[in-house]
């Protein structure tokens, strides 16, 4: 038990009988395990699960620290009994070259990533008062390697283990020395400013402003889902499919969810039949994303925040419409042109804007 104790110290087993497995149960048994593993065992730092059949193994059964030589068993989905260091060979690393961009990596990467925090942020946003001794003693508990930094006092070097992929940034370095001191072992006070220091972009802001004027006008904001079938985004709108537009789902699970979006007007049409046994008129308006293919990005496709508006009612509202384009370009300040005007000038400023017919067609 010496040699366990600077492992793992305590072991535990339990030996359950007329329990039979079929292929799906082995299988959700196997998943919830792995489960187990990555969330309370910290990705198998504090705790390992292994489940045997008994009916394949004999006593006596010891518990021991082996050097890694000496351990051999059959890893999980092969065939050949490996020892540790054999084990670790078997699963080197691998370099991986991306034919998109030509870069190359080594996977799996277990080195450690080394990154910095703020003392005085920590302490202040915890209500604490430690020193960067103190902050790296207590990081330990986490599975990081923490040192005060050479470069200033205010300042801890953290290496972050290649198990903590979800550490982005200081602030989830801060919530685990929270979790480490313990929360309720956290001073209580008032917050004695105001933490936000955030705005919003400039794309979220424009969309705020439209629609608030949208609103103040009447109108009534939806929020469908951004995916929608083929015939939905293509064929019901009187659209070809040009195969270079549209991100379509690889497996879709149903025939209602193909592909992504490319206009909201699906969503607002939709809205509207779900909705013809209320009392019209109906006037109901969307600012949201739609998303098209592009090859030129490294993801393939690019969002677009778009604006929409569907008037439905006894006569064609094309007036009332018009009227709210009108309000919400004259908030965003932008120049209203005639057709003619803007058949004459080719080349106006995007600030600028007119309404054109076309034959009927959306």
């Amino acid at each position: 038990m010496t040699k366990t104790t600077k492992i793992r110290p305590l072991v535990s087993g339990a030996i359950l009988r007329n329990i039979k497995f079929d292929q799906a149960r082995y299988e959700s048994f196997i998943a919830l395990q792995d489960k187990l593993h990555q969330n309370l065992a910290r990705q198998r730092t504090l705790v390992s699960i292994g489940t045997h059949d008994l009916d394949t193994i004999q006593g006596p059964f010891t518990y021991e620290a082996l050097p890694p030589k000496d351990i051999k068993f059959v890893p999980l989905n092969q065939t050949q009994e490996m020892n540790g260091e054999e084990l670790m060979a078997f699963y080197e690393p691998v370099q991986i070259v991306s034919d998109h961009n030509g870069e190359t990596r080594i996977t799996p990467d277990m080195s450690s990533r080394t990154t910095q925090a703020e003392v005085s942020y920590l302490n202040q946003c915890c209500g604490l008062n430690l020193s960067a001794e103190e902050i790296a003693k207590i990081l330990t508990k986490m599975a990081y390697t923490a040192r005060p930094s050479a470069e200033s006092a205010d300042l801890i070097d953290v290496d972050i283990p290649p198990t903590r992929a979800d550490v982005l940034h200081q602030a989830d370095i801060m919530e685990d020395v929270a979790i480490a001191y313990g929360f309720n072992n956290l001073p209580r006070s008032f917050p004695s400013k105001s933490g936000t220091i955030a705005q919003p972009l400039p794309i979220n802001k424009l969309s705020d402003i439209v629609r608030t004027e949208a609103a103040m006008a009447g109108w009534s904001e939806v929020l469908p889902l951004i995916l929608c079938s083929h015939d939905e985004n293509f064929a019901w709108l009187n659209r070809k499919d040009d195969g270079n537009t549209a991100v379509k789902l690889a497996n879709p699970k149903t025939l209602e969810f193909q592909v992504v979006r490319t206009s909201l007007l699906p969503g607002l049409l939709k809205t509207i039949r779900e909705n013809k046994h209320h009392s019209v008129p109906m006037k109901i308006f969307e600012v949201s994303d739609v998303a098209f293919k592009d090859l030129s990005l490294e993801r393939k496709s690019r969002n677009e925040r778009h604006f929409a508006a569907a008037w439905y009612g006894k006569n064609s509202g094309f007036e009332v419409v018009h009227g709210l384009l009108d309000r919400v370009m004259a908030m965003l300040k932008s120049a209203f042109i005639t057709g003619e005007e803007g058949l004459e000038k080719p080349g106006m400023s995007d600030s600028q804007y007119w309404i054109e017919e076309l034959d009927g067609k959306f």
